[in-house]
């Protein structure tokens, strides 16, 4: 191996993932958490099976460890939310690289899947790239995609790029460790966009001149189950802004919205309350 220490930096599935791989190898990986509740699965994994890990609340505390480490070492950041700052990604002795759960460079930043789906994007994907001292801009190492049908929530993609990034890291993993990689420029884009945390597709207000297609594409883009991603999606109907609480789309091109003001049915004829 090309390196003295690898550390695998993120949370979720895919990281326990990496580092059974890490271990199947010989590997005794340091798994850096950022945010991470104590009783998630990635800490509940590291702590069961004795594996080093580190965990960190602060910004500040984690670029510091970072800055600190000396010897040469693989950083394997993955669904990981600590933007690394420059003084890291400089530092001759790291090597970094990132999982991005969309096919850069379209949907820099947080959220890609909500982005992909609220867009009516054809196709999603998964990109593994370097890591330099702008957001997801690095050279492209390995990427996979899928194509999207209209049912698709953004939960359900997020499942199916987290397995689709495991599978392109194990074919790279090899390059990886031994640093013998071969990356390709990032493509430009004439518009340079990136999604923050902040940003809500249309600032989660359900448009009801668009297309049943497009709010379809909505409600599913803001779809991330039990897990609160986002606020609850907004419809104003009868200049009333009701919260939408819950909702179906038929096959036969009608959305049923549970709202806070009653059920409406949205087709093509418009919308009316039902009992």
């Amino acid at each position: 191996m090309f390196f003295e220490q690898v550390y695998v930096v993120g949370s979720g599935s895919i990281c326990i993932n990496i580092v059974k791989s890490l271990v199947s190898k010989g590997i005794s990986p340091i798994v850096l958490m950022y945010r991470e509740h104590s009783l998630s699965p990635l800490s509940i994994f590291v702590s069961s099976k004795n594996i080093e890990h580190k965990s960190f609340s602060d910004k500040k505390e984690m670029s510091d460890y970072l800055i600190k480490i000396e010897k040469s070492s693989l950083l394997i950041s993955a669904n990981n939310i600590f933007l690394f700052p420059k003084e890291v990604v400089a530092k001759d002795n790291l090597k970094i690289v990132n999982f991005h759960n969309a096919l850069l460079p379209a949907h820099r930043g947080m959220n890609a899947p909500t982005w992909v789906i609220y867009e009516q994007d054809k196709i999603a994907g998964i990109t593994w790239h370097l890591v330099n001292e702008n957001i997801d801009d690095g050279n492209i190492i390995i990427q996979k995609s899928i194509d999207l049908d209209n049912s698709e929530t953004a939960l359900c993609l997020i499942r199916k790029l987290m397995n689709l990034a495991f599978d392109a890291y194990k074919q790279i993993e090899n390059d990886l460790l031994d640093w013998t990689v071969k990356a390709t420029p990032m493509p430009k884009m004439d518009v340079y966009q990136i999604h923050y945390s902040k940003d809500v597709p249309n600032n989660g207000m359900l448009d009801l001149s668009w297309s049943l297609s497009k709010m379809s594409a909505f409600l599913r883009a803001l779809d991330w189950g039990c897990v609160e991603q986002f606020v609850k999606p907004i419809v104003e109907i009868n200049n009333r802004q009701l919260i939408i609480e819950k909702y179906k789309i038929m096959k036969d091109e009608q959305i049923d919205l549970l709202t806070n003001g009653g059920v409406f049915v949205i087709n093509n004829k418009g919308f009316t309350l039902t009992d």
